[in-house]
């Protein structure tokens, strides 16, 4: 058997090649994911055929379509200070005391500010998801983060982490001007929640998206991909209602984590070692789980194991060319009376993540729409799948600044002239307003 030995000479132009070839394409998805080279003065606007901007929709970072009502819902802030000095996503952790009360807003066209009943002290929103039973559809069940500060933190300084956010879960009826509070939820698990998928009343999943709070080991986190896979997917269990008395934030009464907020939840992590998890949806069936993770810019197709209701089992994962959040599916309710199916994902993100958040507050932003390749009008089987990815809105940041969710609601054809047309709702965390266009489907 012969040996071929190298030089000693070629040796590190071989290292550099082999080093270029591993590097190369993970930095360069980065560099497209991030928009490096992105910022507003090239980005084209695509808005459809028409651009509403929804007033009364302040900060609106999460949007849910309650289909049986054709109502939107999301949570919503009241002042624009209060994301400047207390929102522990973005690590702005300024003030050991947040400011103001957010509330839900229900759009229908026009927007509808809740009043919370029951329920006093701070409200610092989040991600949101509803759910209704299947037999009472006007009953809607509410949950939302809410980004509070540590009362631990507040009596022992640094020691502790400044903060201590929960899950608030309230009730509406169709119709009424008010949520009315059940109660407030918390576990040890809950570090540093983002979004809810809602199972039913008394179950949920919540995606921590981050490990670390603040600092550079939270920036390498985004940074890392898969090389920091320390977020996780927790999922909860708890009871509606309870006899004692309520003593947490969100009550009257000293906040104290150990008592309401904690009693009767039991949790434990359904997924784990994937980077920055954030965004949760809906998908196609009711099993169906999906995940943003943002700053990679992937979509994870996960689904409840039906053999452990409280693990996730990932199916698939999708990659897109820029930072994605919250997801949704859009059934098309139209697919047999026209003849197409114009279900897909839809996922919005920034365009240029790599300036986020820019000085003048407008981030350029993007809405794909992910659907299944189809062959003579038919789609797919899951084996042979295939994935068309496309932009159905764009934007230089100054309609909407930041985008977080995206939703499409279909138009009747029947009252559109034949046309297959939906409306697309695009907010983010520091969009001033939601706004909607009317796109092609």
């Amino acid at each position: 058997m012969a040996v071929i030995l190298c030089p000693s000479r070629m040796w590190k132009p071989l290292m550099i090649a082999i080093f270029i070839a591993i590097l190369y394409p993970p930095l360069s998805l980065r560099y497209t994911v991030f928009g490096f080279g992105r910022g507003s003065g090239r980005t084209v606007n695509l808005h459809g055929h028409e651009l509403k901007r929804i007033p009364d929709t302040l900060y609106v970072e999460d949007l849910h379509y309650h289909q049986a009502s054709n109502l939107l819902f999301g949570a919503s802030e009241a002042d624009e200070e209060t994301r400047k000095f207390w929102f522990p996503p973005t690590a702005d952790l300024q003030k050991s005391r947040p400011i103001g009360q957010g509330t839900f807003v229900v759009i229908d066209p026009k927007t509808i500010r809740l009043a919370l009943r029951n329920f006093s002290g701070p409200f610092i929103t989040h991600g949101i998801d509803i759910w209704s039973s299947s037999s009472d559809r006007e009953s809607i069940y509410i949950f939302a983060i809410n980004h509070l500060p540590n009362p631990a933190h507040i009596a022992s300084s640094s020691t502790e982490p400044a903060a201590r956010s929960q899950i608030e879960l309230f009730h509406y009826r169709i119709g009424d001007a008010y949520a009315t509070h059940i109660r407030s939820i918390w576990h040890p698990l809950i570090r540093t929640p983002n979004d809810i998928y809602a199972v039913n009343s008394q179950e949920i999943l919540v995606t921590n998206d981050h490990l670390h709070r603040s600092g550079i080991l939270r920036l390498i986190e985004n940074l890392g991909w898969d090389f920091t896979p320390w977020s996780n997917v927790v999922h909860m269990k708890f009871p509606l209602h309870l006899d004692l008395p309520q003593t947490s934030f969100g009550h009257n009464g000293p906040p104290n984590p150990s008592t309401n907020a904690r009693a009767g939840v039991s949790a434990s992590v359904a997924l784990r070692s994937l980077q920055n998890m954030n965004g949760l949806g809906h998908g196609p069936s009711c099993s169906d789980v999906l995940i943003g993770r943002a700053s990679a810019g992937v979509l994870v197709h996960a689904i409840l194991n039906p053999a452990y209701p409280s693990e996730l089992q990932v199916t698939e994962s999708l990659q897109l060319d820029s930072t994605i959040d919250n997801p949704s599916y859009f059934a098309d309710p139209y697919a047999v009376e026209t003849g197409r199916d114009a279900s897909g994902f839809v996922l919005a993100g920034l365009w240029n993540a790599a300036e986020f958040p820019t000085a003048e507050g407008r981030d350029p932003v993007v809405v794909w729409m992910v659907r299944a390749q189809t062959e003579d009008g038919q789609r797919m089987d899951e084996e042979a799948r295939r994935w068309n990815r496309t932009v159905i809105f764009r934007d230089d940041g100054h309609s909407v600044s930041s985008a977080s969710t995206a939703l499409v609601v279909a138009i009747d054809p029947r009252d559109n002239e034949g046309r297959k047309q939906g409306w697309l709702f695009v907010t983010g965390p520091v969009s001033k307003a939601v706004v909607a266009a009317r796109i092609d489907l």
